[in-house]
């Protein structure tokens, strides 16, 4: 970005394009505030992300969307009505199935791929530090190359990528970021046997070592071919953390091999989720330090599901919104 561009001030930067970030930016841009995106991902997503191999698509990140608190609601019925989700009730083994959820169609990534559409996102953007000049922000990014100049910035990423980023700026809870932590979890997608040579679409809880496994062309919208995706269990992902992903491929395809009771002969992709599930949040919707003109939000500050990030959005996009109400000039 040259220097006539910083000439340009946004009232709000938001780092991170997730579903929090989204609809933080969907209240202030709404409020009519200028908003700028960045995220560091090459496309939409993030824990809603899909991934294609060949002609086979995966979502590796959740499974479902959880939705729950009076925002989130409003924002599935939205989706609902713009045929960007849709329920899933696959087949599952065991005798006491019922499991059904909310899935984005065609991909997890469909709300989320809506969402960014309506905004100016900067994808493959990984912001590096945050640097105050003349009472703006400067969004910096690889090889001190500034992105943006912002009244007001918020943090929308990973708590412990939130601690980093903030590391410096006087954020007065940073402290209460740094505590905040994880549950890592491996993903293993490959092509398995059609969910009708088995007799099922998704099984749970077979053993330690994963948590359920899922055929995709069960999910709506998605083509009936041998897609699957397993996701291992807390417990085993956090004891195998930092094993090679050949290792974890070995392991986790033997264990595979045994559930359907067959080879399975195609390669695996595996992709571990450092920062899967939240264990320890923050307990408040948002944090936001008003004299800095800084937030922060994600699922991590109340949970770890799609309705939280939700929910965290739309407080600090409020907060934000007051802000940016109580710094404008007075009308004549």
């Amino acid at each position: 970005m040259t220097k006539s561009n910083l000439d340009e001030v946004v009232d709000l930067a938001v780092v991170g394009a997730g579903a929090s970030g989204l609809t933080a930016a969907d209240v202030c841009q709404a409020s009519g505030q200028t908003v700028r995106l960045f995220d560091k991902g090459r496309g939409p997503g993030g824990r809603l992300s899909t991934r294609r191999a060949g002609s086979l698509r995966f979502d590796h990140g959740a499974r479902s969307l959880s939705v729950k608190g009076p925002g989130a609601e409003a924002a599935l019925s939205k989706w609902i009505r713009e045929g960007l989700v849709e329920k899933w009730t696959p087949q599952e083994r065991g005798p006491d199935a019922d499991f059904s959820g909310w899935v984005g169609k065609p991909g997890m990534n469909a709300p989320i791929k809506h969402a960014a559409g309506l905004h100016r996102v900067c994808f493959g953007s990984r912001v590096a530090a945050l640097r105050q000049d003349l009472g703006h922000w400067i969004v910096m990014g690889e090889e001190e190359a500034p992105l943006c100049r912002a009244r007001r910035v918020l943090v929308a990423i990973p708590a412990p990528q939130a601690t980093e980023l903030l590391d410096g700026t006087g954020f007065q809870h940073q402290a209460r970021v740094a505590a905040v932590e994880f549950d890592p979890i491996w993903v293993a997608m490959f092509q398995g046997p059609h969910p009708a040579a088995v007799g099922f679409e998704t099984v749970a809880s077979q053993g330690p070592v994963f948590a359920v496994i899922d055929a995709q062309g069960s999910k709506p919208g998605r083509p009936s071919d041998p897609a699957w995706v397993a996701q291992a269990s807390v417990p085993w992902s956090r004891a195998h953390l930092e094993d090679s992903p050949e290792v974890i491929e070995a392991d986790l395809r033997s264990e595979l091999e045994r559930i359907f009771n067959q080879a399975v002969s195609g390669p695996i992709q595996v992709h571990r989720w450092r920062y899967a599930r939240c264990s320890n949040p923050v307990g408040e919707e948002a944090l936001v330090d008003e004299a800095l003109g800084l937030a922060c939000c994600g699922d991590w500050c109340l949970g770890d599901t799609v309705g939280d990030a939700i929910q965290s959005g739309l407080a600090a996009g409020r907060w934000l919104t007051d802000l940016s109400a109580e710094s404008s000039p007075a009308s004549p």
